[in-house]
């Protein structure tokens, strides 16, 4: 091998290790990312649980004495809120198993990167030998 191909081949050798911890990067902040939505999307589901929970226990509390208008409209409400709980929780449910598969695609592949980056340091520390 001449010098001329042994200072491409390091050249060639140094532009893919520096793309494969450019790309390395890239995917550990997009699996922060995805932890970041994710623990957003656990806040918001909590919120919405609390939330049921007390118009729940108003309605417990309101049970018994007779039916005003206020109180059918608190008991309207309750189910509505409760209906769109349910939609929201199953909505956020699905984003959530979404974000944890495109989370775990992305660890799989900064493995790769890092698995490809190693060898390419030992195949260049082997030439320089």
């Amino acid at each position: 091998m001449t010098d001329t191909q042994t200072t491409e081949t390091r050249d060639e050798l140094r532009s893919r290790v520096l793309r494969l911890l450019g790309e390395s990067s890239m995917r550990r902040n997009q699996i922060a990312q995805a932890d970041s939505y994710l623990a957003g999307i656990e806040r918001e589901r909590a919120r919405l649980v609390r939330d049921n929970q007390a118009l729940t226990e108003e309605l417990r509390t309101l049970n018994g004495r007779p039916r005003n208008r206020k109180i059918q409209e608190l008991i309207d409400r309750n189910r509505n809120r409760e209906k769109v709980t349910g939609m929201e929780m199953d909505r956020l449910g699905r984003e959530e198993v979404k974000t944890r598969k495109d989370r775990a695609a992305n660890v799989i592949r900064a493995e790769e990167c890092e698995r490809e980056r190693a060898e390419l340091e030992g195949k260049h520390a082997a030439e320089n030998r």
